[in-house]
């Protein structure tokens, strides 16, 4: 279960040069173009980046998903390589998607018996990791909203 969760707010030219890279297979471009030229946005540093997908998942059952914006020739190529990124959205999207996960009311038990059911391992601590992966995922699709950049989670 040890995989991180790394999120970034790219602009579209980015999002166009890492497409290019990625379906190239030039992964170590593409890396350095994350690292070095797009702006890192919140970290997810507590837990393991497989429960942001679990949290992903989640939420998916609550009705608010990420739709990996298609409408982007760029994005439809980026999704479609071995570098997709589990969240790849627009700011508008990114602001719909905040804006949903923001109104729902999470009861610490819905939370840890969706991780157990779905990992089938207890942990004591499944409620509060997912409560921060939740979290996380508000705050980047929130900061890439405000700053009107698409918004790129990457868990690996």
């Amino acid at each position: 279960m040890s995989q991180i969760a790394c999120s970034y707010g790219i602009t579209i030219e980015q999002l166009a040069r890492l497409a290019s890279l990625a379906s190239a297979k030039q992964y170590d471009g593409f890396w350095h173009l994350l690292h070095d030229e797009a702006p890192e946005l919140s970290e997810f540093v507590n837990y393991s980046g497989y429960v942001v997908v679990v949290a992903i998942l989640f939420l998916a059952d609550r009705n608010i998903r990420f739709s990996n914006n298609v409408s982007h020739e760029a994005a439809v190529r980026l999704k479609q390589t071995e570098l997709a990124p589990t969240v790849l959205v627009d700011h508008l999207e990114a602001d719909r998607a905040a804006a949903a996960i923001a109104s729902v009311t999470l009861t610490d038990e819905e939370l840890r018996s969706f991780f157990e059911e779905f990992t089938g391992d207890e942990w004591d601590e499944a409620a509060g990791a997912m409560r921060e992966a939740i979290s996380y995922l508000h705050s980047v699709l929130s900061e890439a909203a405000e700053k009107e950049t698409w918004c790129l989670v990457h868990v690996g």
